[in-house]
């Protein structure tokens, strides 16, 4: 594979057709890339701002060049340029009642119009970026309706919140020599594309299964003739019990009969409590003889996989492609990843 070197226009100024190594990482949110070059290059790179794949339209802006003179190497960090939307400040808080789409669109413009409080000679605007556009999908994830308050802050933490738990990805392509922001929703392939170790897909594979914060008891409250009720839901749980707040405003009606008000409110609890994630993640390299990445599944697709021990069905959240030596190695993760044991501890001790 090809890369390209792109200055601040957008325009090719070069080809890096001769790398020592490339880690390519595709997440829901967000890509990193990690380079390592001959030395030769470094005049050439000073004077890039992108990287782009000759396979894809996709550019990933570069943020860190490091040149090492003892082994005569040049490295290169880059990001997909959707997380410059984490430096820009959202000005007001908004209520979105609508699809989760039109949610997004319009949280991710406002990330790139000139706000009034900072002055018309501010450009907030990164440079080569269209706003996105409403595509009126049909999809599920997309279309669903929605209820969100998005608080002051920045903007792309925002548009993850709406997107988390989702099968929906935002990313940005590169059309036409303008970066354009994007969301895309995952298919369901798990029918067609069952990756198993038993066949040869899989490698290297583990198994994480991290059951902190899920609860097994909701506790859902709602008032009736002024006065707060709550009932209790359970859930069977091996592991990790605890007790899930639930407002039952939104679902108690006076109009109700007593029998129907607790049976929708019982629902209700329900509900919220099996929508908790289920928190399982697969990791393992990917052979591509029988499925390819790219053109039989991608980032937000569901797959199937099948260990000697396990079998089910999960979203595909990342995808790291390292080339080196003339080879490609293809590493998936199915599900959510987690930090590990360690990182757990440290955070809670720092």
């Amino acid at each position: 594979m090809e890369l390209y070197l792109l200055n601040r226009a957008g325009r090719r100024i070069a080809v890096l057709s001769e790398y020592n190594t490339l880690a390519w990482t595709t997440k829901m949110t967000g890509t990193r890339v990690d380079v390592n070059l001959p030395l030769s290059v470094e005049e050439v790179v000073e004077q890039a701002c992108y990287l782009q794949r000759d396979d894809s339209d996709v550019v990933a802006q570069i943020f860190a060049r490091t040149s090492h003179y003892g082994n005569k190497t040049l490295t290169l960090e880059a990001f997909d340029p959707i997380e410059l939307l984490r430096r820009r400040v959202n000005f007001w808080t908004r209520s979105f009642t609508g699809r989760r789409e039109t949610a997004v669109v319009d949280l991710v413009n406002a990330a790139l119009r000139t706000a009034p409080e900072l002055g018309e000679d501010i450009i907030r605007r990164p440079d080569l970026w269209n706003e996105m556009v409403d595509g009126q999908a049909s999809s599920p994830g997309l279309s669903e309706l929605i209820s969100a308050q998005v608080s002051w802050g920045d903007c792309y933490s925002e548009a993850c919140k709406l997107l988390e738990g989702t099968q929906i990805r935002l990313m940005t392509s590169f059309v036409g020599g303008r970066i354009v922001p994007t969301l895309i929703e995952g298919q369901d392939r798990s029918s067609r594309v069952i990756l198993s170790i038993e066949d040869g897909d899989l490698s290297d594979v583990v198994h994480s299964r991290v059951d902190e914060g899920v609860c097994d008891t909701a506790v859902v409250s709602w008032n009736a003739d002024e006065i707060d009720q709550v009932l209790t839901v359970q859930k069977n749980l091996d592991v990790t019990h605890g007790e899930l707040w639930v407002d039952g405003s939104s679902v108690a009606n006076a109009d109700q009969s007593s029998g129907s008000l607790i049976a929708a409110l019982h629902e209700h609890g329900k509900m919220k409590l099996f929508s908790q994630p289920q928190e399982h993640s697969l990791t393992g390299v990917l052979s591509q003889l029988r499925f390819e990445y790219g053109k039989d599944y991608s980032i937000g697709d569901r797959i199937g996989y099948r260990t000697a021990s396990l079998e089910g069905t999960d979203v595909i959240t990342e995808v790291e492609e390292v080339f080196t030596g003339g080879t490609k190695t293809v590493g998936v993760t199915v599900g959510k990843s987690y930090p590990t044991i360690r990182q757990i501890v440290e955070s809670r001790t720092s």
